[in-house]
């Protein structure tokens, strides 16, 4: 599905990624781990547009994506998360959901503005959208509550909710367990597997070790923009170089 060969970006005369090579194949969920400055964000920023490589290849479904604008590698499906929710505050759940789904259909401004049949008719299809994808991440009962009402573990999977209205064929996720205590890592890791286990394949950003491996089929480790492992959770648990350099030793590594 993904094939990255010798990704690079320069930073002035630093490189923030250097070399990378990473292969996905449909249907894995990866972890992308390091330290903060190991270039994992650059690397999405890369894979999604948001940055043009200083060299390398990127080929997704087959195709070469480099010099594609963001919007155009998502409607491909390659959609990817950020590490600050991106919500809109002064909507409901659903209502942000539906904003999401809007994005896919491409309803014109003049359907929405004058009302036509077949806007009226999308416009069911949307809200039922939104309710089924409510539902499949857990967000039933909160649907209805505005979004500063809602706990953090909860906006942060509206903040994937939206990202799956996009129907991603791969799924960038970048610190989807961030800042949240033990029982928001478990309800937001349990949607992550359902979404994979639906059929979505999924690269993770995650600092919080236990939550990725447990997750993870695989990891790629980066050290300085380097990628320095890569192999089974297994695999990297025990690789002295990944203990020395980010998990600070081999008792936080079990």
């Amino acid at each position: 599905m993904l094939e990255v060969r010798g990704l690079t970006r320069f930073f002035g005369g630093l490189a923030a990624v250097s070399d990378l090579d990473l292969n996905m194949i449909r249907g894995e969920m990866v972890g992308l781990i390091g330290p903060n400055g190991a270039g994992k964000t650059t690397v999405f920023n890369l894979l999604s547009g948001f940055l043009r490589p200083s060299r390398g290849k990127i080929i997704f479904e087959g195709k070469e994506i480099i010099g594609q604008r963001p919007h155009s590698i998502a409607e491909k499906g390659l959609i990817r998360t950020f590490q600050a929710t991106t919500l809109f505050t002064d909507f409901t759940a659903l209502q942000n959901l539906m904003v999401a789904c809007h994005l896919n259909p491409k309803m014109s401004f003049w359907e929405a503005v004058l009302h036509f049949s077949g806007s009226r008719r999308k416009e069911e299809r949307i809200l039922e959208k939104a309710l089924q994808i409510a539902r499949f991440v857990g967000l039933k009962d909160m649907e209805h509550l505005p979004v500063p009402k809602l706990p953090h573990g909860y906006k942060r999977i509206l903040n994937i909710a939206m990202a799956l209205a996009a129907e991603p064929k791969l799924l960038l996720l970048d610190e989807p367990l961030a800042g949240m205590n033990t029982a928001e890592i478990a309800e937001v890791s349990s949607v992550i597997n359902r979404i994979w286990q639906a059929g979505t394949t999924i690269l993770l950003i995650e600092h919080n070790m236990r939550a990725a491996m447990s997750l993870c089929q695989r990891m790629v480790v980066l050290n300085f923009g380097r990628k320095i492992a890569e192999g089974s959770p297994e695999e990297i648990r025990r690789n002295e170089e990944v203990i020395q350099a980010y998990l600070g030793g081999a008792e936080n590594a079990a």
